[in-house]
């Protein structure tokens, strides 16, 4: 069960960082490109994160990527450039964005993950003043712990349950957090607080962390579960394993209430699990998993089952992003039959199957990962 729990997260995370694409029945032209000379807006409410990746298209209509540009997002669709690189052969030097502080003012971006040579770059966006962290080893993951510290997720080494934690200062070595992990851990807004599951898959309950790793609250749920996102100040979406699937529910931090959002859908259905969901006056909607890493948009209804939202155009996966209003904030990315159109981030209303580009990105370029303002990400650990 584990294991299908870290595949479907590793498939939302591989297929957020792939090409987007969209075929959309009135053209659109592309958003004008990126500057990084001019003076970098204030981001607010509506406005997005991402990595937008530039390079050839190989036979099986993957990008690949010979240079990132990290860039903000306006709601209009204007594009400001923060930071960019050049990539050498393969990749090498290639960053992920992994956190964005819930001011808009810092985001973390990783290069090189996973090897030896990784390390974290705490990118200051109002200056585009970029500082270098090594991260040092056994770091699976990274996210922005406040007063310019990082936190780090390590790996499991089989010892003990779960993995460990640390708290890197600015200044100083990192330091051994109390606490164990078995799974995403999600930064509260001020990063007073920290959410997680428990420290083995075989534990049932949601912890909250104080940002020394001290445990403040247990709360318990039926199931394995770890966090996703805040619903709101107070919520926390958590996803739970559940009969080798991934369902999703609300757990309040305050009274300790645990809601289910999602159920599992059983064998005959599509939806082999659920990564996350948004609500919009028209409904719940759901970012779900199907067979061979496929992603799509589906709906909710009234008595627990899933259907599938149709999307216009849409060749491969469809991503949900956001809700703004009575709109989805969606991205249309490869799959795994290689579709490989144009990159677009739109908004899109399930009640009307209307779709309002963002931004549209050129033939021969693609989205990285997307965060809007204000939201802070659980780690991909």
């Amino acid at each position: 069960m584990r294991r299908l729990a870290h595949r479907l997260l590793a498939a939302a995370l591989l297929t957020a960082t792939a090409a987007t694409a969209t075929g959309l029945a009135t053209p659109v032209a592309p958003a004008a490109e990126a500057s990084t000379a001019s003076a970098v807006p204030t981001p607010g409410a509506g406005w997005f994160l991402t990595v937008v990746e530039h390079g050839p298209r190989n036979a099986y209509g993957e990008l690949e990527a010979r240079r990132q540009r990290l860039e903000l997002v306006s709601p209009a669709g204007e594009r400001t450039g923060i930071y960019s690189r050049d990539l050498g052969p393969h990749g090498k030097g290639a960053f992920i964005l992994t956190d964005w502080s819930a001011d808009g003012r810092t985001a973390l971006l990783v290069a090189n993950p996973g090897l030896r040579s990784q390390h974290a770059l705490v990118v200051d966006v109002g200056t585009r003043i970029v500082r270098n962290v090594a991260l040092g080893e056994k770091v699976a993951s990274a996210q922005l712990g406040g007063d310019g510290s990082l936190l780090l997720t390590g790996y499991g080494t089989g010892d003990e349950p779960g993995a460990p934690l640390w708290r890197l200062p600015r200044d100083g070595q990192r330091t051994r957090l109390p606490a164990r992990v078995d799974g995403p851990v999600l930064p509260s807004p001020d990063d007073l607080l920290l959410v997680t599951g428990t420290a083995s898959p075989k534990g049932h309950a949601l912890r909250v962390l104080g940002r020394n790793g001290e445990l403040q609250k247990r709360i318990g749920t039926d199931h394995h579960c770890t966090p996703v996102r805040w619903w709101d100040t107070s919520v926390v979406e958590v996803q739970c394993a559940r009969r080798s699937t991934l369902t999703l529910s609300l757990v309040d931090l305050g009274t300790g209430a645990v809601t289910e959002l999602t159920r599992p859908q059983g064998r005959g259905s599509v939806d082999l699990g659920d990564l996350d969901a948004r609500e919009v006056s028209s409904g719940l909607y759901l970012q779900a998993s199907g067979p061979c890493g496929y992603l799509f948009l589906g709906k909710r209804q009234d008595d627990g089952t899933v259907t599938k939202v149709r999307v216009p155009h849409a060749v491969g996966n469809v991503l949900l992003v956001g809700a703004q209003d009575d709109r989805l904030v969606i991205e249309h990315a490869a799959s795994c039959d290689g579709a490989a159109p144009r990159a677009v981030l739109a908004g899109f209303d399930p009640a009307t199957h209307e779709e309002l580009p963002i931004v549209t990105l050129g033939e021969h370029a693609g989205f990285g990962r997307v965060l809007p303002y204000g939201e802070r990400p659980a780690s991909s650990y």
